[in-house]
């Protein structure tokens, strides 16, 4: 079931390798690459069911057997909006997965015993049993200790892994808070999109009030910062199919706009070795990589991506692999799919 095969990608003959996976689940949402050095090739995916009994599957390519296998997975109250492991490749670190949904989770993995080994419920709010849902979290890849969450509460909070308390609650937009991404160069800033169709950025040294740097006709769903560049983010919304990235030196007009989906785009991320290169897709069941340097020449408007993979349903996130550059992961279906690009 598991395998890999040589495919076609983009509108000429180059050829790509793919590995898939298929799940036992019904479907499969969330996803993140590990970046552990000595695990390459691993992934957490979560299932998507719509009742309670959830499950986060670890999978890893095995070089031996040429194929994807499932080194284990542990049970998910609900789908995770949100997976991510520890964004350090450093071994001697604590091999961390955290998830959101109904609460902010952290989970310690055992790759050697295929099953988690520890496991905590992070809970800002213990007066009342009533929790806003998740939406999405992001893991500070300066400051491991540093974790913001969004919600559908018009919240964001900030989390100290380490002494797992609150570091800071705020209201961040007057409607639900869809996605929240930490800048690769800034520890203490952040960027958040909502329902109230706007871009904000965060410092977390002066909460006081945020920088709306983009706003648009309609609800924000996604935001991804650029790796290399820190002026550069990118959002895409709840009914439109391109991809919008903005300078935030000069926000009031876009950088480009990268039009190439056939309807509503459900994730992006950049590449983490370019400032230049970043992915997306959506419910058209494509997989697309763009070069946002070709907007210059033709006044920000980029209708072809660089190169183009079509799934074979809509596709629900995209996540480019910061060990292994060349690689993208994406999920639809009960599929998780191995891009080399």
């Amino acid at each position: 079931m598991d395998s890999e095969q040589n495919i076609k990608v983009g509108g000429n003959n180059d050829t790509s390798v793919l590995r898939r996976y298929v799940s036992k689940a019904p479907a499969v949402y969330a996803c993140s690459w590990s970046q552990r050095s000595d695990q390459p090739y691993r992934m957490a995916v979560g299932t998507f069911e719509e009742d309670y009994t959830n499950y986060i599957e670890v999978i890893q390519w095995d070089e031996q057997a040429r194929e994807i296998k499932q080194v284990g997975s542990f049970d998910h109250p609900y789908p995770a909006t949100k997976v991510m492991f520890m964004p350090s490749d450093d071994p001697s670190n604590k091999d961390l997965i955290v998830t959101c949904g109904d609460y902010l989770r952290m989970w310690t993995w055992s790759n050697e015993k295929g099953k988690v080994v520890d496991k905590v419920t992070l809970n800002h709010n213990k007066s009342t049993e009533f929790c806003a849902p998740l939406t999405s979290l992001d893991w500070s890849t300066l400051d491991l200790s540093l974790l913001v969450v969004s919600s559908v509460d018009t919240t964001c909070t900030a989390w100290d892994l380490v002494e797992q308390k609150p570091i800071a609650k705020l209201i961040a937009h007057d409607n639900d808070v869809y996605d929240v991404t930490l800048s690769y160069k800034d520890p203490k800033t952040f960027a958040t999109v909502g329902g109230d169709r706007s871009l904000r950025i965060f410092d977390l040294r002066s909460l006081e009030h945020s920088t709306i740097i983009h706003e648009a006709a309609e609800p924000l769903l996604r935001v991804s910062w650029n790796k290399q560049d820190n002026n550069y983010l990118a959002v895409t919304g709840s009914e439109g199919n391109s991809v919008t990235i903005i300078d935030s030196r000069l926000p009031s007009m876009p950088l480009a706009r990268l039009s190439g989906h056939g309807s509503a785009l459900s994730s992006v991320d950049w590449a983490p070795q370019s400032s230049v290169h970043v992915a997306s897709c959506g419910s058209d069941s494509r997989a697309l990589i763009w070069d946002i340097g070709q907007g210059s020449e033709n006044n920000g408007e980029i209708n072809e991506a660089m190169l183009s993979y079509n799934a074979s349903s809509p596709v629900n996130q995209i996540r480019w692999s910061n060990l292994h550059s060349e690689w993208l992961g994406i999920t639809h279906g009960n599929t998780v799919e191995m891009l080399h690009v």
